[in-house]
């Protein structure tokens, strides 16, 4: 028997065809931005408008008003007494005192309106004085310009803008502003209260550890020599 009778013929296989797809090729389009829209009216549409925020009450130095609605400054008495007349608040104040003269409050001859501070008999050491009222807009500019000297604690500033001017809550304010000033966050840093907890020091023999305080030169008095 041959050799090639002996094996079997298997038959080979035949490739698959495969059907080609050929790659679309995408074309790049340009889209151009979106037009601004005019703002849209909300009682048209039916929702509710987006709120906006207001920006937050700043530290010292920033630029919004830190005793809304704005921050004014004055060089004359004559330009405060123009703030005090337009202010809400000493309105109420001088409405108040036509109605009740015995309140601690007075107008001088020039229209300016004072806090008056009268002295009891108990404390001796007080006195009667008058303090300027500041209005709402001229808040920030009476404690720059007695905060901003020299960056002073709250307590100093709260003592020498409190023996010269008064507005309602101006203690308040005063520790508000002076923690929130940026060059005394910056200057100012944190002391340590304690310098730690003290620990004992153990000897094996005696004399391993010696303490000596040395103090002199003396002068010698006499004879003495010790």
């Amino acid at each position: 028997m041959r050799l090639v009778d002996a094996v079997p013929i298997c038959p080979l296989p035949v490739a698959s065809k495969k059907k080609q797809v050929k790659a679309k090729q995408v074309v790049p389009v340009s889209v151009p931005p979106p037009a601004s829209t005019p703002p849209v009216d909300s009682s048209s549409t039916g929702k509710l408008p987006i709120p906006v925020q207001k920006p937050a009450r700043s530290a010292v130095g920033g630029n919004v008003a830190y005793f809304p609605p704005e921050d004014l400054s004055v060089e004359s008495l004559a330009e405060f007494i123009e703030l005090q007349q337009s202010d809400s608040k000493c309105e109420k104040i001088l409405s108040k005192l036509k109605e009740n003269p015995d309140l601690p409050f007075t107008v001088d001859s020039d229209g300016a309106l004072y806090h008056v501070q009268v002295a009891t008999d108990m404390d001796k050491k007080y006195r009667s004085h008058r303090r300027l009222v500041v209005p709402q807009a001229l808040k920030a500019f009476v404690l720059r310009q007695a905060h901003g000297m020299i960056h002073m604690g709250s307590k100093r500033t709260s003592h020498i803008i409190t023996g010269r001017y008064y507005w309602d809550g101006m203690v308040a304010d005063i520790l508000q502003w002076c923690s929130s000033c940026l060059v005394c966050r910056k200057r100012k840093t944190c002391r340590p209260l304690n310098a730690g907890i003290p620990k004992t020091m153990s000897c094996d023999r005696p004399f391993q550890r010696i303490s000596l305080d040395l103090i002199g030169k003396f002068q010698k008095s006499g004879t003495n020599t010790h």
